[in-house]
C-alpha cells in the first residue's frame, strides 16, 4: 500500500470512527538519511527495546504497549531475539552477554493535556557505535552513542479515547518496514 492509498484509507477509517473531534493527523515518515542501508542490518542478533513517555496519561501506557507487542511478533517472524524493558525503564536490561550486535529500538511518546490530546510517536531503532568520529580527523575526539539507522515520527491531535486506537496501530504498521529488513539481513 503507498502512501496516498493509505492516507485514503486512514481518512475512511476516522470517518467511519466518527472522530468529529479531531482536528489535525498528520504524518510525517521521514528517514533519518534517505533510505536505511540494509547492509547495516547484518550481524544483528537481537533486538533491544523500550518506550520513553514524556506523559503519564493511559495513552502512552496503550501506544508502547502496541508498539511492544507488534515488536515482539515482527521478532518472531524475521527470526531475531527481542527484549521489552517496558515504559522508562533505568536501562535497557538486554543482558548483552559480551559481543552480541544489538539494534536498539526505543518507542518515544510525548502528549500534552487537555480534552483534545496532542500526541507525537517516534520510533528510532540504532546500533551502538564506539567511534562517531573517525580517530584521522584532526583533534577530533571519538565518542560513542546510537547510530541511528531508521525511524518514523507520527503527530497526530484528537479525542484521547481514540487516539490510541488509530495512532498506536498506524505506527505499529510502519515498525514492519523495519522488521522486513532485519528480516534480510546476513547472520
Amino acid at each position: 500500500m503507498n502512501k496516498q492509498e493509505l492516507a485514503i484509507s486512514l481518512i475512511r477509517k476516522i470517518t467511519q470512527t466518527n472522530l468529529t473531534g479531531l482536528v489535525a493527523f498528520t504524518f510525517l515518515t521521514i528517514p533519518v538519511h534517505g533510505q536505511a542501508n540494509i547492509s547495516n542490518f547484518n550481524g544483528l542478533e537481537k533486538i533491544s527495546a523500550r518506550c520513553v513517555a514524556s506523559t503519564k496519561r493511559k495513552i502512552a501506557a496503550r501506544i508502547c504497549g502496541k508498539l511492544a507487542d507488534a515488536g515482539q511478533a515482527y521478532a518472531e517472524k524475521s527470526n531475531i531475539s527481542y527484549n521489552y524493558a517496558g515504559i522508562n525503564p533505568p536501562q535497557m536490561n538486554d543482558d548483552d552477554s559480551g559481543n552480541a550486535r544489538v539494534l536498539r529500538l526505543t518507542f518515544y511518546v510525548r502528549g500534552t493535556d487537555g480534552k483534545n490530546l496532542g500526541v507525537s510517536v517516534r520510533i528510532e531503532a540504532g546500533v551502538e557505535y564506539s567511534a562517531a568520529v573517525e580517530k584521522d580527523a584532526g583533534n577530533a575526539i571519538p565518542r560513542s552513542g546510537i547510530l541511528v539507522l531508521w525511524d518514523k515520527s507520527v503527530v497526530a491531535e484528537g479525542p484521547a479515547r481514540k487516539m490510541s486506537r488509530i495512532v498506536g496501530p498506524y505506527m505499529a504498521s510502519k515498525m514492519k518496514d523495519l522488521f522486513d529488513l532485519v528480516a534480510t539481513r546476513e547472520r
